[in-house]
């Protein structure tokens, strides 16, 4: 069971999924401890997300034009099919979608139906969190619900160290105008982090990286668990 939603001012909507808006509504909803804090990206991700994880005190120079706060390894991600069939924004048609940051609680609620192309209906359900009692833990309860099907459905979760900073605007002799999905090529983009090493089973991952000019160590690490049956 998710936790009960509080009431009032407490509470920011997103109300619908706008490709135009998502990357305010990613920095908008932002989930964070004060050592930690994720950009508000759908766990599945789409074409056109900003995704990223900062670190208090974890910066790094290299190939960028000023010192950046370094975009670690992210966690959130997953990739949810319906007998194979990728679960997203990109290729389904988005029938319900409505995130509720819950100032409160510091909850991030997400509740999502999904039509694809077969016509199932799916049901995708998130509680995200940043851990006041541990900050350096994160987390976040996902049901998937199949709606009008009894098709197989399959989520894998993983940890991307692909990571980059957003650098600055390159020279222009005019202003583009550039589809959401691809807004990010305005930007330059400058790499902080060098693998170190990585391991995963069927349960667990954990990868190490190092930033390149600093010298920081950071291990990353997810476990995916499932309820009985």
């Amino acid at each position: 069971m998710f936790p009960k939603i509080s009431g009032g001012d407490w509470l920011v909507v997103e109300d619908g999924f706008d490709p135009a808006r998502a990357n305010f509504w990613e920095t908008v909803l932002t989930v964070g401890n004060g050592y930690q804090g994720t950009r508000a990206s759908l766990e599945e991700g789409h074409k056109g997300e900003l995704p990223a994880t900062y670190l208090n005190g974890v910066y790094d120079h290299h190939d960028s034009t000023v010192i950046d706060q370094v975009n670690v390894p992210g966690w959130i991600g997953l990739r949810l099919r319906v007998e194979g069939h990728i679960l997203d924004v990109k290729t389904c048609e988005v029938l319900e979608h409505r995130r509720i940051l819950d100032l409160q609680t510091g909850f991030l609620h997400r509740d999502t139906l999904f039509r694809d192309g077969e016509g199932r209906e799916t049901r995708v359900t998130s509680l995200r969190f940043a851990s006041l009692a541990d900050r350096h833990l994160c987390g976040f309860r996902l049901s998937v619900t199949a709606e009008n099907h009894s098709a197989r459905i399959t989520v894998e979760s993983a940890l991307d160290a692909e990571r980059y900073n957003l650098d600055r605007l390159p020279a222009w002799s005019e202003k583009p105008v550039l589809h959401p999905e691809v807004v990010w090529q305005k930007w330059a983009r400058s790499r902080h982090l060098a693998v170190q090493g990585a391991s995963v089973d069927a349960e667990a991952a954990y990868i190490e990286v190092r930033t390149l000019d600093t010298g920081i160590s950071i291990g990353t690490g997810t476990v995916l668990a499932l309820p009985e049956g």
